[in-house]
């Protein structure tokens, strides 16, 4: 399932396991909640991927560029 969705900007979202089901839920603008609809598939982006999106920044932001010759080592560096 293939979703385009537009919140603050325009966002699209691959999906082999969520049906086209809409869902409302609160969402902050300007201060204020807002009751908006969501389609299933969004918002479980939204609650699960929040941490993984962080973590992905820090790395790319403080890469390691430490050569090593035991592979292991560049993954432990890298956690």
């Amino acid at each position: 399932m293939l979703t385009k969705f537009n919140d603050k900007k325009l966002f699209y979202n691959i999906s082999n396991c969520q049906t086209n089901k809409i869902e409302t839920c609160e969402r902050w603008e300007e201060g204020k909640k807002v009751k908006k609809k969501l389609p299933i598939s969004v918002m479980n982006y939204m609650r699960h991927m929040r941490g993984i999106d962080i973590s992905n920044k820090f790395i790319s932001e403080y890469e390691m560029d430490s050569k090593t010759v035991k592979w292991w080592k560049r993954i432990f560096l890298h956690l």
